[in-house]
């Protein structure tokens, strides 16, 4: 399982590079270029893509944390619910990483 994690930080990795460079960039950009990483990250598929046209489309680690749909007042709760599991983790996860980055 390793291997998968190590895939994921060499491709993340590449993809910084070729996006900054050796350039010093202030925290917004950097912000919004490990956003973009963070998507790119997130896009790949869980389970094995298949060949066959009618199959669903591959369930990835984005479907679970962005909203998909339209969320009417009766879905109020699970939309709450969804921002705050969003913000727990740029708290746990995001804000340390930048504080190791940036200083």
């Amino acid at each position: 399982m390793s291997g998968v994690w190590e895939r994921l930080i060499r491709g993340v990795k590449q993809l910084l590079k070729a996006i900054l460079g050796k350039t010093l960039v202030k925290e917004d950009v950097l912000r919004t270029v490990l956003s973009e990483a963070q998507g790119f990250a997130n896009s790949r598929p869980l389970c094995p893509n298949s060949d066959d046209p009618r199959d669903m489309e591959p369930l990835t680690p984005n479907h679970l944390l962005l909203p998909t749909g339209k969320f009417d007042d009766a879905d109020l709760y699970c939309r709450k619910s969804q921002i705050l599991i969003q913000t727990e983790t740029i708290t746990n996860f995001e804000r340390p990483f930048l504080e190791t980055v940036v200083t």
